[in-house]
C-alpha cells in the first residue's frame, strides 16, 4: 500500500478515489486541490511498483540425531522461523522461510521446509566365549543389513575383544551394537610314557586339565604290543587340548622245563629256555632231592621281564619208569607217532634222539628206546604191526549204456565202502547222462583205507537208423533194445552177434523178403556189435 500525501490546499480529491493505492505496476495518480476561495489546482503523483521476491525452500529427511540443512532460493535474505538454516530435530518438523529482495520487498509468500526425521533401527548382537583356536559367530538382528569392524561376522581371536556391528534400517538409518567376545586358554595338558612287561598294566597318569578322556576309554592300559594313547583334557571352561603316551611294551619270557628223575645219589639238571637268566627255588640249576619234589622256576629277559613260573617235577627212584605211548598199530605207508616219557634224554633203536619220533614202517617191527636221567637209564618197547591196505576192486554192469538208463557199479575188497555220490553200500546204482568217473573208499577192518575209480560210459542211443550200404538199404530198429531188435534189408545175408571181447556169440540168418526178428534179451544188458557180411557193415547195439 501506498499513502498519497498532498499539500498547498485546503481538500483534495484523488483519480483513483483515495489517497492510499496499491497498483501493481507502476502509476500515476492525479491529485486535485481546493483553496478556501474554491479556486482548484491539479498535481501528479507516479508511484513505481518494485517486484517482491518469491520464496522457495528444500524439504527432506534425515535419521534421529542428524542434521539437515535448509536451503531457501528466490531472495537476497531469509528469515527461517523454528531454526537456522541448520537443524536436527527430534521428530519430524515443518520450518518456514520469508525472504527479502535486494530492493528491500519482503516476500509475499512464505515458503515450507518439512523435515522428516526417521527413527533409527535399535540394533543388537550376541556376545559369548571360545577356546581359543577355535571361531564365534557374530548374530546380529534387528537391521535389515549390517557390517562389522571385523570384515565378517566369523571371527577367531587369540584375546579378548570387542567387535562393533552396524545394522542398517529400512530408511537407511543406522545404529551400532558391540559383541564382547571372550577367549579362553587352552589346558596345556601333559601326560607320562613308559614301559611295560607284556601282561601287566600301565596307568596313564595326565595333569594340566579338569577332567580327562582317553583314546582307550580308560587310564590304565596293558597293551600286548608297542602302543600310542591319546589323552584328552578339559578345562574348566570346557577348552580341550590333547597329548600323547607312548607305551612300550617288553615281552614277557614264557619258560618251558622239562622235569626227569634221579636215582639215589644222582642228581639232575634243570635246564630251562624262554628267557635271558633264571631263577631257582632251589637255588641252582643243578637239584639232588632225596624225594620226588617239583622245583618252580623264574624267567627273566633281557629288560627285567620276569616270566610265570615254570614247573619241573624230579621223580626220585630206584631206577627210571621208561614207557612209549602210542599206538602199536599203523597201515602200510602212513605215519606213526611214538612217544617217550619218564627220562630226561633218549635213543632210539632207529637211532632218533628226541622222545618224539615219526616213523613208517613197511613190515611188523620192533622199536626199542632208552631213556637216561641222569644216574638213571631204563629201556622200554613197542611192537608195531603194519596192516595192508585193501585191494579194492570195482566193476560196473553194463559198462557203456544209453544215457537216461541205469547201471549197477559194485565193490569189493574191504568191509566198508563210501562213494563219491555219498552212497555207502558195496553195489550202487547211478544213472548218469554223461560219461562220469566213480570213485569208492574201502575201509578194512584193520581201519586201513584205499580206493578204486570206474568210469561209465555213457552213449546217445539213436533209435532207428537207416544205413545205404554199397547199393543195400538197412533198416535196424529200436536201438537200444530191451529184447529184441528188428532188422530189413533189400538182400538176404548173414549176420554175426560180436560182444566187446571181439567173440561171436551168435549168427544170424537175414530175409530180404521179410522184417527179421533179431532177440538177444538172454544176454547180458550192454553193448553189442551186428557185423552184416555182404559190405563188411558194423552197427553197435545196446541192449538195455
Amino acid at each position: 500500500i501506498f499513502t498519497i500525501t498532498p499539500s498547498g490546499a485546503v481538500s483534495y480529491t484523488y483519480s483513483n478515489g483515495s489517497n492510499t493505492v496499491s497498483p501493481s505496476i507502476n502509476t500515476t495518480y492525479t491529485v486535485t486541490g481546493a483553496s478556501a476561495f474554491g479556486c482548484t489546482a491539479s498535481a501528479q503523483s507516479t508511484v513505481s511498483v518494485l517486484q517482491s521476491p518469491t520464496v522457495s525452500v528444500n524439504s527432506g529427511s534425515i535419521c534421529s540425531g542428524k542434521s539437515f540443512t535448509i536451503i531457501p532460493s528466490g531472495a537476497s535474505t531469509y528469515t527461517i522461523q523454528g531454526g537456522n538454516a541448520i537443524v536436527s530435530p527430534l521428530s519430524s518438523t515443518s520450518y518456514t522461510v520469508k525472504g527479502t529482495g535486494s530492493n528491500g520487498c519482503i516476500s509475499a509468500n512464505t515458503a515450507t521446509a518439512n523435515v522428516t526425521v526417521h527413527a533409527n533401527p535399535v540394533i543388537s548382537v550376541n556376545s559369548g566365549s571360545i577356546c581359543n583356536g577355535n571361531t564365534f559367530t557374530m548374530v546380529p538382528s534387528g537391521g535389515l543389513s549390517y557390517t562389522f569392524s571385523s570384515g565378517s561376522n566369523t571371527i577367531a581371536p587369540t584375546i579378548n575383544t570387542n567387535y562393533t556391528v552396524t545394522g542398517s534400517g529400512p530408511q537407511g538409518c543406522t545404529n551400532t551394537a558391540v559383541s564382547a567376545v571372550t577367549v579362553n586358554p587352552l589346558p596345556n595338558v601333559t601326560v607320562n610314557s613308559g614301559t611295560l612287561c607284556s601282561g601287566n598294566i600301565f596307568t596313564i597318569t595326565p595333569s594340566g586339565a579338569v577332567s580327562y578322556t582317553y583314546s582307550n576309554g580308560s587310564n590304565t592300559v596293558s597293551p600286548s604290543i608297542n602302543t600310542t594313547y591319546t589323552v584328552t583334557g578339559a578345562s574348566a571352561f570346557g577348552c580341550i587340548n590333547s597329548a600323547v603316551s607312548n607305551v612300550s611294551v617288553y615281552t614277557t619270557p614264557s619258560v618251558n622245563v622239562a622235569g626227569g628223575a634221579v636215582c639215589t645219589g644222582g642228581s639232575f639238571t634243570l635246564n630251562p629256555t624262554g628267557a635271558f637268566s633264571y631263577s631257582y627255588s632251589s637255588g641252582s640249576s643243578i637239584v639232588t632231592p632225596t624225594t620226588t619234589t617239583t622245583y618252580t622256576i623264574y624267567g627273566i629277559s633281557s629288560e627285567g621281564c620276569i616270566s610265570p613260573p615254570a614247573l619241573a617235577t624230579i621223580i626220585y627212584t630206584s631206577n627210571l619208569n621208561v614207557t612209549i605211548t602210542g599206538t602199536n598199530q599203523v597201515c602200510s605207508g602212513s605215519n606213526l607217532n611214538l612217544t617217550a616219557n619218564g627220562a630226561s634224554t633218549y635213543s632210539w633203536s632207529n637211532g632218533a634222539n628226541a622222545n618224539v619220533i615219526t616213523v613208517n614202517p613197511t613190515v611188523n617191527i620192533t622199536y626199542t628206546v632208552l631213556g637216561t636221567s641222569g644216574s638213571c637209564s631204563n629201556t622200554a618197547i613197542i611192537n608195531v604191526t603194519v596192516n595192508p591196505l585193501p585191494n579194492i576192486m570195482v566193476s560196473g554192469s553194463p559198462s557203456i549204456i544209453c544215457s537216461g538208463s541205469s547201471a549197477t557199479l559194485s565193490a569189493s575188497g574191504a568191509n566198508t565202502y563210501s562213494w563219491n555220490t555219498n552212497q555207502t553200500s558195496a553195489s550202487i546204482i547211478v544213472t548218469p547222462t554223461a560219461t562220469t568217473q566213480y570213485t569208492v573208499t574201502g575201509t578194512n577192518i584193520s581201519g586201513c583205507e584205499n580206493s578204486s575209480v570206474i568210469t561209465l560210459s555213457v552213449s546217445s542211443c539213436v533209435g532207428t537208423e537207416t544205413i545205404h550200404k554199397n547199393e543195400n538199404t538197412i533198416l535196424i530198429y529200436p536201438n537200444p533194445t530191451y529184447g529184441k531188435f528188428y532188422i530189413k534189408i533189400d538182400k538176404s545175408v548173414k549176420a554175426e552177434l560180436i560182444n566187446l571181447l571181439g567173440e561171436i556169440i551168435e549168427v544170424f540168418d537175414l530175409n530180404a523178403s521179410n522184417v527179421n526178428e533179431i532177440n538177444i534179451q538172454q544176454y547180458a544188458k550192454g553193448i553189442y556189435y551186428l557185423k552184416i557180411k555182404d559190405g563188411d557193415y558194423t552197427k553197435k547195439l545196446i541192449l538195455n
